[in-house]
């Protein structure tokens, strides 16, 4: 345990032992990764601290939210856990608690730490109780082919001029993962538009006879109705499965016949709507920032708990790092992937790199090739009006 985890355990024990109250100032990403971090410890957190609390601000994440001078005034012994990641901002904080009476605090860096120290961070893959690996959530792309031409695709699809991956790629890392897990909660196959795959019904086919896959999610655009082949070859297993649609618009033009085929076989199927748009995919590119800044950029990231997938073969905590090696933008560093085709590897050493990969607390490479926080919303499924485009002259309309 390095001199944070000491440090901070120390302070635990102080809370537990003496019953000090605990309270978070900062109603942002940490004071909730904070809260899940004293939770886990089994201390109670007793509220919120801020600055600006209007009459609707009473309460944040279900605890009281409270201005710095109602808590001193009822109880000066009080630990503050300070949930502000700009070091300027926090330390500014601590000056006005200091002056106000405050003198218990818990740094920003040591509950990052903490939830990190503590494997507390989503990935879509979890340790149960007994110490066995359960994948929650994660996707598998299976082509880069696909029936629209976006220009803004966050698969950079129109502008790769790739290509189908093979049956045996896909199906066996799904195969070596259920080797070494539990469980797979749910599996959502992708492309490029999956249902392009000629060998989509097999791919689908062999995943869903895993007994340890819960459910498959098929993302498509709606424009392509499968075969009847798919739908004979999948009638085994159609409680497992289902057709998800991302709602473009008009651009779903087999839309209308996708669900009839879909009612008619007993498929489960549902529109995705659009609500909050589309935003600017990011190409991955060297920001150079310090180790503190991308474990901080780590801890508060969402994407490695939506978004870890499989892409040929090797699974990702998110698309900044498969989008980036594939692209060529972003170099590959092994420790922040896990290759599930590697047959020099034993089932047991392959649980072994899967474990190394979910409970790491070093940030991905790819966290100093991400531009997180600087998006833009653009139309949804604008289509490109010209073909030839490669991935250089796409990065100059950014």
């Amino acid at each position: 345990m390095d001199e944070k985890m000491v440090l901070f355990d120390n302070i635990v024990r102080e809370i537990r032992n003496s019953g000090t109250q605990l309270w978070l100032f900062g109603c942002g990403d940490l004071g909730q990764y904070a809260q899940i971090v004293f939770s886990n410890l089994g201390l109670d957190v007793a509220g919120y601290i801020s600055n600006q609390r209007t009459a609707e601000e009473m309460l944040f994440d279900g605890k009281v939210v409270k201005l710095p001078k109602e808590v001193i005034d009822e109880n000066s012994d009080v630990y503050v856990a300070i949930c502000i990641f700009t070091d300027k901002t926090a330390q500014a904080v601590k000056d006005q608690l200091w002056e106000m009476g405050y003198r218990k605090f818990i740094e920003p860096d040591i509950i990052a730490e903490a939830y990190l120290f503590m494997n507390l961070k989503p990935i879509g893959f979890r340790v149960d109780n007994a110490g066995g690996i359960r994948a929650d959530y994660f996707t598998l792309d299976i082509t880069e082919i696909c029936s629209l031409n976006c220009k803004y695709c966050g698969a950079f699809i129109p502008y790769i001029r790739g290509a189908h991956y093979s049956l045996d790629e896909c199906v066996k890392s799904v195969r070596r993962m259920a080797a070494i897990v539990e469980q797979i909660g749910c599996i959502t196959i992708q492309g490029g538009e999956p249902f392009l795959h000629p060998q989509f019904s097999e791919i689908c086919y062999n995943i869903c006879s895993i007994d340890k896959v819960n459910e498959i999610r098929i993302a498509t655009n709606g424009t392509i109705v499968p075969s009847g082949e798919f739908f004979s070859l999948l009638q085994p297993f159609k409680d497992k499965i289902l057709i998800v649609v991302s709602d473009y618009g008009k651009l779903n033009r087999q839309l209308d016949a996708l669900q009839s085929a879909c009612h008619e076989n007993n498929f489960h199927i549902m529109l995705n709507p659009m609500e909050r748009g589309w935003q600017k995919p990011m190409i991955p590119e060297k920001q150079n920032q310090s180790e503190k800044e991308n474990r901080n950029k780590y801890v508060t990231c969402k994407a490695c708990q939506i978004c870890p997938m499989i892409k040929r073969g090797r699974l990702y905590k998110c698309a900044t790092a498969a989008m980036g090696e594939m692209l060529g933008v972003t170099p590959r560093c092994e420790q922040d992937s896990v290759d599930f085709l590697d047959d020099s590897l034993s089932d047991q050493e392959l649980k072994e790199k899967l474990l190394e990969y979910m409970t790491t607390k070093k940030p991905p490479l790819a966290c100093d090739y991400c531009k997180a926080g600087t998006s833009v919303d653009i139309p949804i499924a604008e289509q490109l009006t010209e073909t030839g485009w490669d991935f250089q002259k796409f990065k100059s309309i950014y």
